[in-house]
């Protein structure tokens, strides 16, 4: 950071600053990254979107995190339903997410918007099949489903039915 005097300021909006406050920076400790030498980089970095290793540890101070698919046995609610696509279980939740989309938009063979929906179907991680289901998928049956496409089918099935059963009166009623 360069040194020198910086005003902050905070609010909900731009608009609506409700408190001010002055720093003086000295300069002094890390420099941090050698920005012009990187900012050509991230200003047009060409699409699909690639930053060289080079660029991402100037500005990030170390080197890029690997992109390594999460397999079999080591799935989480955080996984991506793409990265489990050599399931049937994904597939199939993947192929119920598709039939929504075409029975709930007017969806024509090629259309970019459909393209970009399935993508981003694609990246949705399975927890937001609690979101997507409107309470269907439970916590519990999400744990179930994580089970199952780990290998575990008992304690799976378990949680699935533990999940899908209703469960005592008053909880969140």
């Amino acid at each position: 950071m360069v040194p020198g005097r910086y005003e902050l300021r905070v609010g909900a909006s731009s608009r609506d600053i409700r408190l001010r406050g002055t720093v003086q920076h000295s300069g002094l400790g890390d420099p941090g990254p050698d920005l012009p030498a990187v900012a050509a980089e991230y200003r047009d970095p060409g699409f699909p979107l690639w930053i060289s290793g080079r660029a991402f540890g100037a500005l990030y101070g170390g080197n890029r995190p690997l992109n390594v698919r999460d397999h079999a046995g080591h799935y989480t609610p955080n996984t991506p339903i793409e990265d489990m696509q050599d399931s049937a279980v994904t597939n199939w939740i993947f192929q119920t997410m598709q039939f929504q989309l075409k029975h709930g938009f007017t969806v024509k063979p090629g259309d970019p918007v459909a393209i970009a929906v399935q993508n981003v179907m694609r990246d949705t991680p399975l927890r937001s099949l609690i979101m997507m289901t409107d309470g269907v998928v439970s916590p519990e049956t999400l744990s179930g489903v994580t089970e199952l496409l780990n290998g575990r089918w008992a304690s799976g099935a378990a949680r699935i039915a533990a999940g899908l059963l209703p469960g005592p009166k008053g909880k969140g009623e």
